[in-house]
């Protein structure tokens, strides 16, 4: 669900996936459960963030997603 989310807001704010990159926050890396070994400060395009929540169903890439999207839904 959160990858087809991205994908639809990917849309709507008319975004690349390859050429938008999200930096990892604290929050991103503490998560517990499932990771891909996301480390703070590190920087990775939504596409590759996607491919690290789908492939190793990586906590911690879907929320350092669902920080950056969600940003950009409450500045609207």
């Amino acid at each position: 669900m959160t990858c087809y989310v991205i994908l639809k807001l990917l849309d709507r704010f008319k975004l690349d996936e390859h050429s938008t990159f999200i930096a990892i926050t604290d929050n991103a890396e503490g998560v517990s459960g499932t990771s891909s070994d996301l480390v703070v400060k590190d920087e990775f395009s939504v596409w590759e963030l996607l491919h690290a929540l789908m492939l190793p169903s990586g906590n911690d890439a879907s929320i350092a997603l669902a920080e950056y999207f969600g940003s950009l839904i409450l500045k609207e």
